[in-house]
């Protein structure tokens, strides 16, 4: 379960530590996801699984925390993404994390944002 409206493990970082004016300018806000928990996932590996959820905004990457062998895990974690596009939409992909293979994709969904209260002529 998602619901939107802070803070995960980056696994992109943008190669410069510090801000440009320009990424400051176009700066529209941030987005809260929280991951909440999944229900009934799929079994990836012998008995169970080990899922994680990757949340993507455009280069941004972030990622939930691995909850070994429960296909019924609960996360219950904030993900804060930078808002600069609201046209970009937000996707979330449900992995198995394996130790000795590449991870197993269990599901994804996507969604799409929108600035409310303005329009073109400013109002």
């Amino acid at each position: 379960m998602v619901s939107g409206m802070g803070g995960g493990e980056a696994v992109d970082s943008p190669q410069k530590s510090t801000p440009t004016s320009t990424s400051i300018d176009t700066l529209l806000g941030l987005l809260r996801i929280r991951v909440k928990k999944g229900i009934n996932l799929a079994v990836r590996d012998v008995r169970s699984s080990d899922p994680y959820v990757v949340v993507r905004m455009g280069k941004q990457k972030l990622k939930t925390r691995v909850i070994n062998k429960d296909i019924n895990p609960e996360w219950n974690e904030d993900l804060t993404l930078s808002v600069s596009d609201p046209n970009q939409p937000v996707s979330l992909t449900v992995f198995d994390h394996d130790t000795f293979s590449p991870d197993d994709p269990m599901g994804d969904a996507e969604f799409h944002i929108s600035i409310h209260g303005s329009s073109k002529d400013g109002t």
